[in-house]
């Protein structure tokens, strides 16, 4: 996968999904979408599924962008981040706004 997405030079989004498991922990799941220039379409890639306790956005923010750096993508070509839309997913997409933003002022 990590070559393809390279071989690309596209950005990629990054999708996620939280649930909570039997046990009371809370699950997310990453996906990456991205054109495949190999296969000449969009591919839907499984990255990783973390699991947290109790986390607030900030926490879930930080490591939901540590798994793209992990798998050695770089954090910069991500063009979205999408969900099924629950609160704490709005605050996660809020947190990389204004994340954004300051890196775009101090460039």
């Amino acid at each position: 996968m990590l070559a393809d997405v390279k071989k690309s030079n596209t950005g990629f989004t990054v999708h996620y999904d939280e649930m909570t498991t039997i046990q009371i922990k809370k699950q997310m799941d990453i996906i990456l979408r991205y054109w495949s220039v190999e296969q000449n379409k969009v591919v839907v890639h499984y990255v990783a599924s973390l699991f947290f306790g109790h986390a607030e956005a900030k926490t879930v923010t930080k490591h939901l962008l540590e798994a793209p750096a992990d798998n050695g993508l770089p954090v910069n070509k991500v063009i979205a981040l999408s969900s099924d839309g629950p609160n704490v997913n709005t605050a996660i997409t809020n947190l990389e706004k204004k994340k954004k933003k300051k890196k775009r002022r101090k460039n």
